[in-house]
């Protein structure tokens, strides 16, 4: 099947023309959602988005641009258990260059299996705004479960998990945040899973992608180095706003 990427500018005098037959709006409970742009991963989009090269305090991968490959329309980021830089193991991170703000943020993705092992897709920005996360986030130990994440500057995480009645990682589904000032919906394939109106960030937020490796392992399980390379797929991420 033939993929693209699209970037839409919207005139407002067309939306009133808009029908729910047109491909550029898709309805969602009481809302109508306006696409904004899309990028189906035929190839690389530099002027949108960067390949991280960085680490964290709990991360015990560091992301090297070099796993982050777009193949036959599908976003692959890649695990393994090379050393890169001060980390024992490479991961991947890929970024949007641009901050958005509220909208439904969607991904069709297949997520790596495997004790220690994170992947996610999640909005996030921490500057001198403070910092402000939504995550949809699966750790490798039980991809039947998802994570629904929310922080502020000034709260600690809300999360909740929620039991699937699938895994996660046989096959490719569909994620969605929906992301309003005053309520955050997640949604897996089509359906309304978790509703939060608690300690809703409010800064705009850049899109990622990344694979990793936690620290924690009372929550995610010991790494199991046998299970490297492993990875993540992303068919596609969608930005809507209403």
């Amino acid at each position: 099947m033939k993929k693209y990427f699209i970037f839409f500018i919207i005139i407002p005098f067309l939306l009133a023309g808009c029908s729910s037959n047109n491909p550029a709006i898709i309805a969602s409970d009481d809302y109508g959602w306006v696409l904004i742009w899309e990028d189906n991963f035929n190839s690389e989009n530099y002027d949108m988005w960067e390949k991280a090269n960085h680490t964290f305090a709990k991360n015990l991968a560091r992301f090297n641009p070099e796993n982050a490959i777009i193949d036959d329309g599908i976003l692959r980021l890649k695990l393994t258990g090379e050393p890169q830089a001060s980390r024992d193991y490479s991961g991947a991170e890929y970024r949007s260059r641009e901050n958005y703000s509220f909208g439904r943020y969607e991904t069709r993705m297949k997520v790596a299996k495997g004790d220690g092992i994170i992947t996610a897709f999640f909005t996030y920005e921490d500057d001198q705004n403070g910092l402000n996360e939504i995550d949809v986030e699966f750790r490798g130990n039980n991809t039947n479960e998802i994570h629904f994440n929310n922080w502020t500057s000034i709260k600690d995480e809300n999360s909740e998990i929620i039991k699937l009645n699938f895994d996660a990682s046989e096959a490719f589904h569909d994620y969605i945040i929906e992301w309003q000032p005053g309520h955050i919906k997640w949604y897996v394939d089509g359906e309304m899973l978790y509703e939060t109106k608690k300690d809703i960030p409010q800064g705009d937020q850049r899109v990622i992608m990344n694979i990793w490796i936690s620290d924690d392992k009372s929550k995610t399980g010991l790494l199991n180095e046998d299970e490297l390379p492993t990875e993540a797929k992303f068919d596609y991420v969608k930005f809507y706003t209403k």
